[in-house]
C-alpha cells in the first residue's frame, strides 16, 4: 500500500480532523497542516501531496472580505481541483469545494445541527461504494446554516429529513460531505463549547445536552469515516 502524503486547512482549533488523524497515523500516512487561523500560516507545494482534506467552520464561503486568507484558500482547492488531486471536504470544507467548481452556497431549507439520520439518494446507485456506507440510514452529526448547490456534472447523492443536498462527487476523486463522520468526543465538546449561541432551539436543532447525550453515535459515525478513506483514497 502506497504512503500518502495527506494535507489537511483546518479554519478554527476546535473543527480538526478527528478520527481522520487516527487512520492517517494507524495506515502510516504522512499528514501535514494548513492552520488558517494562526497569522504564520503556509501552504504547501501542490505537487507534493497527493490528498487535500479540507475541515469545518463557523465562518461562510463568501467571506472573503472578513478573512484575508480565504481568496487564498479558494484558490489553491481551485488548482487541487484542476490538477486532478483527491479533495475531501468536510461541511465548509464541501461548500468551498462546491464553489471552487462554480456552483452557489446559500442558505439550507432548515438550519440542522445535532444527531440525524442520513438516506441514500435516488441517484446513489447501489452498486457504488458509498451505497455501502449509508445504505442503512445512518445517524451522522450535523452542524451547519448553508449548503451548496451542485456543481456541473454532478448529482446529489444524499438527503436528510431537514435538506437535500447532503453528498456530492466529482469525477470520483473529489468528494463533498455536508456532515461530519470524523467527530470525536473532544470535537464534539469544542463545537458545542464554541457554538453554544447557535443552538437555538429549533426543528432540526438539538440542544447541547441531547446532543452530548447521544454521542455513543461518535464510534458509528468514526467506523463509516474509516470505510470510506480506505476506498477513497486508497483506490
Amino acid at each position: 500500500m502506497k504512503n500518502l502524503n495527506i494535507h489537511y486547512f483546518q479554519h478554527v482549533p476546535y473543527e480538526a480532523p478527528g478520527c481522520i488523524e487516527q487512520w492517517a497515523v494507524r495506515h502510516g500516512h504522512t499528514l501535514t497542516a494548513t492552520h488558517f487561523y494562526d497569522s504564520s500560516y503556509s501552504l504547501p507545494d501542490i505537487e507534493s501531496i497527493d490528498a487535500l482534506i479540507i475541515m469545518g467552520g463557523p465562518m461562510g464561503v463568501y467571506d472573503d472580505h472578513l478573512l484575508e486568507w480565504l481568496t487564498i484558500e479558494k484558490e489553491y482547492i481551485a488548482t487541487a481541483l484542476q490538477k486532478n488531486k483527491k479533495v475531501l471536504g468536510i461541511c465548509l470544507g464541501a461548500q468551498l469545494i462546491a464553489a471552487c467548481a462554480g456552483a452557489a452556497v446559500n442558505t439550507a431549507p432548515h438550519k440542522e445541527t445535532g444527531w440525524f439520520k442520513i438516506s441514500p439518494a435516488k441517484q446513489l446507485p447501489k452498486t457504488h461504494w458509498l451505497y455501502e456506507i449509508i445504505e442503512d440510514e445512518p445517524v451522522v452529526f450535523h452542524w451547519h446554516n448553508d449548503r451548496f448547490q451542485l456543481p456541473d456534472g454532478t448529482e446529489n447523492l444524499a438527503v436528510s429529513e431537514a435538506n437535500d443536498n447532503q453528498l456530492f462527487m466529482l469525477n470520483e476523486n473529489v468528494l463533498a460531505i455536508q456532515f461530519h463522520l470524523e467527530i470525536t468526543e473532544r470535537g464534539l465538546s469544542g463545537m458545542i463549547e464554541n457554538g453554544a449561541d447557535e443552538l437555538i432551539p429549533g426543528a432540526y436543532v438539538q440542544p447541547a445536552y441531547e446532543i452530548t447525550a447521544l454521542q455513543d453515535f461518535v464510534k458509528d459515525n468514526n467506523r463509516r469515516m474509516y470505510r470510506l478513506l480506505d476506498r477513497f483514497l486508497l483506490s
